[in-house]
């Protein structure tokens, strides 16, 4: 088993904040960043604004509805979930629960709603 460099961590979670940052304001159509804080979430990264919580999963997505939907509970806002594969699985699961959440497939730069 390789050990794991915390410093390396930490800068994997910057780097996928910041793109997460990047693939909203994108999605959004703004000319900057928009506002709220980045949080630390396990799978990826989290971004909450006043109005929502976006997530970006980092890797394999197949399993991680259930974490975010957990992790996001905390935060009583619609959801965003992005993700680089199982985006149609992930949004048909999501279909079955109440949770106001939303899945979209990320495709370099830009992100897609995905159909279940």
């Amino acid at each position: 088993m390789t050990d794991v460099n915390p410093a390396d961590l930490d800068r994997r979670s910057r780097l996928l904040s910041i793109k997460l940052r990047s693939l909203v304001r994108e999605h959004l159509a703004l000319a900057s960043d928009p506002d709220g804080t980045n949080e630390s979430f396990a799978l990826g990264a989290g971004f909450l604004t006043t109005d929502a919580v976006w997530v970006l999963i980092d890797g394999e997505a197949s399993r991680s509805l259930g974490p975010v939907l957990a992790w996001t509970s905390q935060f009583e806002r619609p959801v965003n979930l992005l993700v680089e594969n199982n985006a149609g699985l992930l949004a048909r699961r999501a279909s079955l629960f109440d949770s106001e959440i939303t899945v979209w497939h990320v495709d370099d730069h830009t992100i897609t709603h995905a159909t279940a």
